[in-house]
C-alpha cells in the first residue's frame, strides 16, 4: 500500500484558506500588500495541517492573540509554541516539501518471528525443544517427589531430610514408584 502525497498546489490552497481565515479576522486586512499575504501563506504552508488549523482558531489562534495584523514572526512564534505542546519540545520540521516513499512493499525481506511452524520452522523447533526440556524437568521433579514421600512413609518433609542426609538428588535408577 502506498501513501498518496498532496501536490504543492493543494498544500498552497490549504495554506491560502487558513491564511484567509487568519487575516480575514482583522479589520485592516484590506490594506495589506500581495507580498505580505504571500509571505504569510508560505509560512503557514510550512507547518503540518493540525498546526495550521490551530492557527486559524478564532478563540486560541492568531486572531485571538494579535491586536493588529500579525507579522511573520508572530505566526512562527505561535506555530512553534503550538507544535511544541504536541511533541513535548520537539522542533517542528518544514512539511511543505514532504516526500513519501512510494516504492513497492516487499514483505519477504522483512524479518518475521512467529511460533507457528508455517511461518518460521527453525524458531518453532527451538520452542518445541525448550518445551520438551521443561516437560522433562517436571517429570524428574514429580519422580523425586514420589521417591521422597516413599522414603518418609508419606511424610514429604521427613523423606527430604533422609534424601539430603544420603546426598541423593535423584531417585536410584532401578527405583519404581509403588
Amino acid at each position: 500500500m502506498t501513501l498518496s502525497t498532496t501536490s504543492d498546489a493543494e498544500k498552497m490552497q490549504n495554506a491560502s484558506r487558513v491564511a484567509k481565515q487568519v487575516l480575514g479576522a482583522f479589520p485592516d486586512y484590506a490594506k495589506t500588500t500581495p507580498e505580505y499575504t504571500l509571505a504569510i501563506v508560505r509560512v503557514i504552508a510550512s507547518y503540518p495541517p493540525w498546526v495550521q488549523s490551530k492557527l486559524a482558531d478564532l478563540r486560541t489562534g492568531i486572531p485571538a492573540k494579535c491586536k493588529f495584523l500579525p507579522t511573520v514572526a508572530d505566526i512562527v512564534e505561535m506555530a512553534d509554541r503550538m507544535g511544541n505542546n504536541q511533541f513535548g519540545g520537539m522542533a517542528l520540521r518544514d512539511y511543505s516539501g514532504l516526500v513519501v516513499d512510494d516504492r513497492p512493499y516487499h514483505p519477504e525481506i522483512v524479518p518475521y518471528v512467529s511460533n507457528r511452524p508455517t511461518r518460521n520452522p527453525a524458531h518453532y523447533q527451538g520452542v518445541n525443544a525448550d518445551q520438551e526440556k521443561t516437560k522433562e524437568g517436571i517429570r524428574r521433579a514429580e519422580r523425586m517427589t514420589a521417591y521422597v514421600r516413599e522414603l518418609g512413609d508419606g511424610d514429604g518433609l521427613k523423606g527430604w531430610m533422609i534424601a539430603i542426609e544420603r546426598g541423593e538428588d535423584e531417585p536410584p535408577a532401578d527405583w519404581q514408584p509403588k
